[in-house]
């Protein structure tokens, strides 16, 4: 309760501007960091009709229980230059959950082949949430690689094992979620 608490009033400072990251990690092979989740699924359906239903926000509470609800407060989602905040409800499986996440992201890229949100704390915490849609079988299936980083002062406390383990199934089942929603589509 109490790491739920400082974790809550910790987030809850005021948004520093994040910068993005590059480059953006394409394999598990590339993850060098404890401070890193990294997951990836192959969804039997075109990057264009994968990114579609991901972008499609509204609809991310018929199939996404780990982040059931978001929601772009600001900005234009089709143009970065406009910082486009989210507002998130999410899910890890605690008592008190689902709950409104107590930071809003600004997206950073969203391209085809790209969507990355970004929060920062100034040096307390930054995290990316990145999402890549990579195209294989000549553009029938898709690649979705799907990972968080964080770095800062915090990041040891905020990426425990025991909440980089949480973080990895909640990911893992948040992909298998996607993977058949897109399927049915």
């Amino acid at each position: 309760m109490m790491k739920h608490i400082l974790l809550t009033a910790v987030l809850s400072l005021m948004v520093i501007p994040v910068f993005s990251q590059e480059p953006y990690l394409r394999d598990q092979s590339q993850v060098r960091s404890a401070q890193i989740v990294f997951t990836e699924i192959i969804i039997d359906a075109s990057p264009e009709e994968v990114r579609s239903a991901f972008l499609d926000f509204e609809k991310w509470s018929e199939w996404n229980s780990v982040f059931p609800g978001v929601k772009i407060i600001q900005g234009d989602i089709q143009d970065v230059e406009t910082r486009p905040v989210l507002a998130l409800i999410w899910d890890f499986g605690q008592e008190d959950h689902p709950e409104e996440a107590p930071f809003q992201p600004i997206v950073l890229h969203n391209t085809p082949e790209l969507f990355h949100w970004g929060v920062s704390r100034g040096f307390l915490i930054k995290a990316d949430h990145v999402f890549l849609f990579e195209s294989l079988q000549e553009g029938q299936q898709t690649r979705l690689v799907h990972y968080e980083q964080m770095r800062g002062l915090l990041k040891s406390f905020l990426m425990s094992k025991k909440n980089r383990q949480v973080m990895l199934e909640s990911y893992q089942h948040m992909n298998q979620e996607f993977q058949q929603y897109c399927e049915t589509l």
